[in-house]
């Protein structure tokens, strides 16, 4: 509660750095409720004098300046890049691709369930075990998002001018340091293949060992793999940051009454004002490309495939996607029907008895079902769900409003998985309803949970419960990785190991 620059009165709203305000209350509410926590301002907008906005904290803590490292923003860009960089290279040498079937479902789950969808904010300070479980859940979770074990890092202030906004924007370059490192990564590789004297002069140190990885190992498929994951992870970290630049939030004055709105992180900034219009500009910039266009890209295979079949005109085939757009979409889509005979006779093969002849009838009637089956579009409707999911977490004007809505989409998704199965291996149908479903009776909790405390009420078996379904998943998918590095296990022994001198020689020559 404070005076708001914008309807010159007394207002108050729900705040991302404070408890949420009954508007009941609003004529009882005298004094200011921000510095105890070192904020001023609109819904505490504004850091104290002498304090900045924090980085490696959610929601954002305002911190004392003068009692942070010199080399700030050094330390800070080299804690999150490197971060970055360590995984990004561990996707790389595991050849991990989270655009699978079995980690598909899985990262989705991730990043929405980090992303507001398991109602932290509305859990009251008491809950104390409550909120280490669900700082647990968060360091587990957020890596999915470019979130690196945010809760154990410390917190300093970067800049006492430094605002909210201009915090959250740093998220726009994290975002970037993928795709900048694999650019990076596959110039290099293919400087090397062409023998480019300086990258093979500072390569020379590990090209022993590199030639002997890359006779087992396709380095440009990891790479290309890594692309495909990063892309994933850059995409909801773009959309996120986008989504909360534009978060609007109303102004409430002691009846009830709207009397203005604000951007929700920055209560002094009026919404789409003269201030607000460069973030919203970079914020709709990267909403039509980075984000826009990833869907689209994934839709439009299925979308030509259709036109081709309905028309049977050669025009079509002519704006088919190229070969080297066709790699990136391979990886994307692989697991996912496609419509043509391979598949068909793959799954006739892996359904029917040894018998030629009733493998012959059979054959015949999964062709007159499948061959036209292509769901390679589903590989974009993900993206498309992410964009609604969290379009719903940051628009959404209450958190009833919000737990519904996310209902509709969770049964929505688990529908379409379930109706059209739209992986080549029906395992990873099953998967994914299995991972909507969890996630619908997550959010079935949440109602459950908001309505309790609202009513001042607690229950220990629910919200037990609902931890148990939210770590489910980290459980599957820690089995699945350990399984990945078993397997890739010889790999990254090479990667550490010098090869024997006696294999040195052999090995140069090959690579020169």
């Amino acid at each position: 509660i404070n005076a708001s620059n914008v309807s010159n009165t007394t207002v108050a709203a729900e705040c991302p750095y404070c408890s949420s305000i009954d508007k009941d209350q609003l004529s009882h509410l005298e004094g200011d409720i921000c510095s105890s926590i070192n904020r001023s301002g609109v819904l505490c907008g504004d850091c104290i004098e002498g304090f900045g906005p924090a980085v490696f904290t959610s929601p954002i803590q305002c911190c004392n300046c003068s009692a942070n490292p010199q080399y700030r923003w050094a330390l800070y860009f080299f804690t999150d890049f490197s971060l970055v960089t360590v995984f990004f290279l561990l996707l790389v040498i595991l050849n991990v691709s989270i655009t699978s079937g079995p980690a598909n479902s899985y990262v989705f789950f991730a990043q929405v369930i980090s992303t507001g969808f398991n109602g932290y904010e509305i859990l009251p300070s008491s809950y104390t075990f409550w909120k280490v479980l669900q700082d647990i859940s968060v360091i587990v979770y957020d890596i999915w998002n470019l979130n690196f074990f945010r809760p154990l890092l410390p917190a300093y202030c970067l800049n006492e001018s430094l605002n909210s906004l201009q915090l959250l924007s740093l998220g726009y370059v994290t975002a970037l340091v993928p795709i900048f490192l694999i650019l990076l990564l596959y110039l290099v590789i293919a400087l090397y293949d062409k023998g480019f004297k300086p990258v093979f002069f500072v390569c020379r140190p590990i090209v022993t060992c590199f030639a002997k990885v890359r006779r087992t190992w396709n380095v440009k498929r990891s790479v290309i793999h890594a692309f495909a994951s990063f892309l994933v992870l850059s995409y909801t970290k773009f959309a996120v940051v986008s989504f909360l630049l534009l978060q609007p939030k109303p102004l409430m004055n002691h009846e009830g009454k709207s009397v203005g709105l604000v951007v929700y992180y920055y209560g002094s900034m009026e919404y789409f004002s003269s201030h607000h219009a460069p973030y919203v500009a970079i914020s709709l910039l990267v909403l039509l490309t980075f984000v826009a266009v990833p869907p689209i890209i994934l839709i439009y295979p299925s979308i030509v495939s259709l036109l081709v079949k309905y028309t049977n005109s050669q025009f079509f085939e002519t704006i088919a996607p190229g070969r080297r757009l066709q790699h990136f979409l391979d990886v994307m889509q692989s697991c996912y029907r496609d419509g043509t005979m391979h598949t068909v006779e793959a799954h006739a093969s892996s359904e029917l008895s040894d018998t030629g002849e009733g493998r012959m009838d059979s054959n015949v009637d999964i062709q007159s079902r499948h061959t036209f089956s292509d769901y390679r579009w589903f590989s974009g409707l993900y993206f498309i769900f992410r964009i609604f999911f969290l379009a719903v977490v940051v628009m959404s004007p209450t958190w009833f409003f919000q737990f519904v809505i996310q209902q509709f989409l969770c049964i929505a998704a688990f529908l379409c998985f379930a109706m059209f199965r739209p992986y080549k291996n029906n395992a990873y149908n099953v998967l994914d309803c299995v991972m909507f479903s969890i996630l619908a009776c997550i959010n079935v909790l949440n109602i459950y949970i908001y309505h309790l405390i609202i009513i001042n009420e607690s229950s220990f078996s629910v919200l037990a419960f609902q931890y148990v379904l939210i770590f489910c998943p980290f459980v599957y998918m820690s089995c699945y990785v350990i399984y990945q590095m078993w397997k890739s296990r010889g790999r990254v022994v090479e990667f550490f190991v010098c090869c024997k001198q006696d294999e040195r020689r052999e090995l140069l020559s090959d690579t020169e």
